[in-house]
Parts: C-alpha cells; sequence; structure tokens
C-alpha cells in the first residue's frame, strides 16, 4: 500500500502498522539474548505506543507548527525589543554623557589656547626687554674705562683715543675697533680691550720700551726694539746708547736693534754707542772707551755671557763675533 502527502491519514496508519510491526521483535531482542515481557510493558504495549505517536504526530502536524512558528516569534520579538531597548538607552545615555562632556572638552581646548598664546606673549615680552636692556638702555652702559699697563702714556690720552662715551650699551661696543684707535698710540706696542659687566670697559696696554735713540736733525728720537720711534726729544736719555747707522731701516739698523735687545742690563747700561755698518759687522763702543767686535745678531747669549767674563781682563778691543775663538786686544 501506498501513500502520498495528500492523504495524511492513510500515511499516519501506515506508519503505526509499521510500528507494530517492529515493536515485537525489537521487544523480543537483546545484547544476551531473547528478553522476558514486562508486566509494566502492557499499558505501552501497541495501543500505548499508537496513541503516543498519534499525539506526537499531532502535536507536530500544522497545528503544532503554527504554535512554534507563533512562540518563536513572540520569543524574537521579546528578544529583539529588549535588545534594541538595552542598546537604544544605552546610546542615549553615552549620547547625553558625550554631550554633556563637549562643553568642557571645549573649555579646556581654549583655555590650553589661551594658556599657550599667554606664554608665547610671556617670552617675547622678556627677550625684548632683555634685549631692550643690554643694547639699547643705559642700564648696562659704559660707566668706567679701566685702564692698566701704562707707564708714560697717560689715562686720559687712553681714554680718548678709545672714544667710548659713558652710558653706550657696553654690548654695543666695537672692541676691535676700540683696540685699533688706542694702537695708533706711538708709544703703544700692544693693547688688549675687553668687556667686564655690568658696565666697565676693560684696556690693558704694553707700552714700547726705547732701548736706544737716533740722531734726527739736531733731536733724538727714541726707538723700541722694531725700531719703531716712540719720542723726539731735545736731549737723549743717558742710560740709553745711540745708534750709528748708515740707513735707517736697512737690515743692518735690525741687526743692531736685536744686539742691544739681546744685551743683559748689566751690559746695556755699560753701552755708550752701537754702530752697524752691515748686518754681519755690528760693534759696540762702551762708556770707558773699549770696543767690542759683536759681528752679527746671532747666538747673542753666548757673546753676551763670554764677553761679561772677558771684560775683567784689561784689553782696548774684545773681539766675541766668533764665540768659539774669541780675541783680546
Amino acid at each position: 500500500m501506498t501513500w502520498t502527502e495528500e492523504d495524511p491519514e492513510a500515511g499516519e496508519v501506515r506508519r503505526g502498522a509499521a510500528t507494530r510491526d517492529r515493536g515485537p521483535r525489537a521487544a523480543g531482542r537483546g545484547k544476551d539474548g531473547p528478553r522476558l515481557p514486562d508486566p509494566e510493558e502492557d499499558d505501552s504495549g501497541p495501543g500505548g505506543r499508537d496513541a503516543a505517536g498519534s499525539v506526537g504526530r499531532d502535536s507536530s502536524g500544522p497545528a503544532g507548527r503554527d504554535a512554534s512558528e507563533a512562540g518563536g516569534r513572540d520569543a524574537a520579538g521579546s528578544a529583539g525589543r529588549d535588545a534594541a531597548g538595552s542598546a537604544g538607552r544605552d546610546a542615549s545615555g553615552a549620547g547625553r554623557r558625550g554631550a554633556g562632556r563637549r562643553p568642557a572638552g571645549r573649555a579646556a581646548g581654549r583655555g590650553g589656547v589661551w594658556r599657550t598664546a599667554f606664554l608665547a606673549l610671556l617670552t617675547v615680552g622678556v627677550v625684548g626687554t632683555a634685549a631692550w636692556l643690554v643694547f639699547v638702555s643705559p642700564v648696562l652702559g659704559v660707566r668706567e674705562v679701566r685702564v692698566v699697563g701704562n707707564v708714560d702714556v697717560p689715562v686720559p690720552q687712553i681714554r680718548q683715543a678709545a672714544g667710548v662715551a659713558d652710558g653706550t650699551p657696553l654690548a654695543t661696543v666695537d672692541v676691535a675697533e676700540v683696540r685699533n684707535r688706542i694702537a695708533a698710540i706711538r708709544q703703544i706696542e700692544s693693547v688688549r680691550v675687553s668687556r667686564g659687566w655690568p658696565g666697565t670697559l676693560e684696556i690693558e696696554v704694553v707700552e714700547r720700551e726705547p732701548i736706544a735713540v737716533m740722531p734726527v736733525g739736531g733731536k733724538v728720537a727714541l726707538v723700541d726694539r722694531y725700531g719703531v720711534v716712540t719720542e723726539i726729544r731735545a736731549v737723549a736719555p743717558p742710560a740709553l746708547p745711540v745708534l750709528r747707522l748708515s740707513r735707517p731701516g736697512d737690515p743692518a739698523s735690525t741687526a743692531a736693534l736685536a744686539v742691544v735687545d739681546a744685551l743683559p742690563p748689566e751690559l746695556a747700561t755699560r753701552v755708550a754707542e752701537v754702530i752697524a755698518p752691515t748686518a754681519e759687522t755690528v760693534s759696540l763702543r762702551l762708556r770707558d772707551g773699549r770696543s767690542v767686535l759683536w759681528g752679527g745678531s746671532d747666538r747673542p747669549a753666548d757673546k753676551a755671557r763670554i764677553l761679561t767674563t772677558l771684560l775683567k781682563r784689561p784689553a782696548d778691543t774684545y773681539d766675541v763675533s766668533s764665540p768659539d775663538v774669541v780675541t783680546v786686544r
């Protein structure tokens, strides 16, 4: 007997019969062999199984499916509404909290901008004030020009040559220019200019030291070791030797000045004249009338040491031009 979906009752009867057919065989089989009937199975026999199968199938039919679908929809709808409500409330609360925080964030941002602007203005003000104090204001201006190292050149002359007015901002003083102006003084050999904060301009000079004199038109010129004339006088200082040169400024005069500069003080004071026809034939005339053939400007220390010893012996001429072989006449 066959059935189709169009005859549900026949299908149910057929399936019930199939179940009855399989029932006794299944009940009589066991893992260990035939099994005795259980009295409790009487109520659950073919009739009971048919009723259970019928009820199960009936409940799982169209009405059961409708009820299951309706229950599923109710449960899904309830869960969806609950989830949607919860999500909506969470989003709404988060929105309110975010909306409540925005004004504070904007205020904090505005506060940061104002703070940055204030710090920038404060920095500009401080830098500008410092620049004004250092480069413009007389607060850090020159209040003293201190001169050290001078002997013969008076301080007012050096300050006048420096040309720095009181109150001039110390930072704007051109120390190189001041040094050049002071170095133009003939008696100044070297000069050092520095700033002494907050308001002192320090000038340290080294004066030229005359070591000899040269006759110049009835007067004498005082010259230093470089041949620079430091002063013109009518009368030569008695302690300085007189240079007898054929041409001032030539190699012979340079050699003569080098010889005088190398003499130790105890010999320099005994020299009256220095004669230099050439750079290799320099000679000295002592104040007591004796003569010294010095030669060139080489080995001045050896020559001075030997001459100091030889002068203890009476003679008219002492030849130390070659320190290894000396001659006394």
